[in-house]
């Protein structure tokens, strides 16, 4: 006696082809893959949003890169990242608190210029800039480049060219005035 055994694949005209039960495993599959990859994007967005400061200038189109960066009344440092990007996501931390540290004196912004489907979201600015490296962080000072930095994540090589450029906060320069006094007396 042969033995029979129900399959969910079918013969049709010498076609095989997928049965329901297949084609039900196979949407499941799919499914759990897309869940799967919403769920780590989303995952990431939050991650990448959870550090960020109320200083840190998020900017998401030419017309406020220009406004915001190239138009700034004071030196601005600006992080291009990519979504997905490990680097750039264990950067945004150090660059919110500079933010943070600098929300008088300085510009502190990021920018998404490529998304998690490896698209850029502004190509012209990315070849002007020549970003092909993420994350990427450019310092501009009266709109023109002054020091870019591509995979170095030292917050204290930020730190020292902003340094360069702007005053101390108020409660350093008092400091500072009130140890002078202190050394005349």
């Amino acid at each position: 006696m042969a033995s029979v055994t129900v399959s969910s694949v079918e013969s049709v005209g010498g076609v095989r082809r997928a049965g329901p039960g297949r084609l039900a495993r196979l949407r499941r599959g799919e499914a759990r893959r897309w869940s799967a990859m919403l769920l780590f994007g989303a995952g990431l967005l939050v991650s990448l949003g959870a550090g960020c400061s109320q200083d840190l200038v998020i900017i998401d189109s030419t017309e406020e890169f220009e406004e915001k960066i190239i138009r700034a009344d004071k030196p601005a440092l600006i992080m291009f990242y990519k979504m997905g990007c490990a680097s750039c996501a264990a950067l945004e931390p150090g660059i919110a608190e500079l933010a943070n540290e600098y929300k008088d004196r300085a510009v502190v912004s990021k920018y998404l210029i490529m998304n998690f489907f490896l698209m850029s979201l502004n190509p012209p600015l990315r070849d002007k800039y020549d970003l092909a490296f993420y994350p990427t962080v450019i310092l501009f000072v009266d709109g023109v480049e002054r020091h870019r930095w591509m995979a170095n994540y030292d917050l204290n090589s930020y730190r020292r060219q902003l340094d360069e450029l702007v005053p101390p906060p108020p409660d350093e320069e008092q400091e500072a005035s009130s140890d002078d006094g202190a050394s005349l007396e």
